[in-house]
């Protein structure tokens, strides 16, 4: 909720961050640095930073741990999100309507954007399994990190779709923000909730 928030100014968590900004010296763990870099919104501007390691030969298994990510690629879980997402712009269509509706956010349209996504992850996760022992959880490593092409254009082509999805997220995200004057709270809210997990 940000500045939105009633409890805005005395939110623990904003305090820190307001205070830090005028901070001359901030002690932190690596792992609170490599997150606060990723999000460029707790430390001060690069230019006006000096940073100073302790410790560094720890930095790379942190700074790997860092940006680590997994997900769940399977393709009913991947059903599952997209309907949950469907269903969340249907309602911000319903209840909130923008003044400007996203060509994306028109329900055909929506529906054959996600029906392709799906399309795309059940053939990813038939062609991965063909790497993977039957039956069994494994971890699979490409020879030299390199994908094979196939997989690699499939992985392009759900990182473009998908990222279609978080803008489309973010604008109703940027409208819900706007309309907090002018709607039930609490439901505008829950829907602010929903859709920043969707995210």
């Amino acid at each position: 909720l940000n500045r939105n928030c009633y409890y805005y100014r005395e939110c623990p968590f904003f305090v820190a961050r307001r205070e830090i900004q005028e901070a001359e010296v901030v002690v932190a763990n690596h792992a609170l640095v490599m997150a606060a870099m990723e999000s460029e919104a707790v430390l001060p501007d690069p230019k006006n930073l000096l940073l100073v390691l302790d410790e560094g030969h720890h930095l790379p298994d942190v700074a790997r741990d860092a940006l680590e990510m997994s997900a769940e690629i399977t393709a009913p879980w991947y059903r599952l999100q997209l309907d949950l997402f469907t269903k969340l712009v249907a309602t911000c269509m319903e209840q909130f309507r923008p003044k400007t509706i996203p060509p994306l956010a028109i329900p055909e349209r929506l529906n054959a954007h996600c029906e392709e996504l799906y399309e795309l992850i059940a053939s990813l996760n038939n062609i991965l399994n063909l790497y993977m022992p039957a039956g069994q959880e494994a971890e699979h490593r490409f020879a030299m990190g390199e994908l094979p092409d196939e997989v690699l254009e499939i992985c392009q082509r759900l990182a473009k779709l998908t990222e279609m999805l978080r803008g489309l997220a973010e604008l109703f995200l940027n409208d819900l923000s706007e309309k907090t004057g002018s709607h039930d709270i609490v439901r505008l809210h829950r829907l602010i909730l929903q859709m920043n997990r969707a995210l």
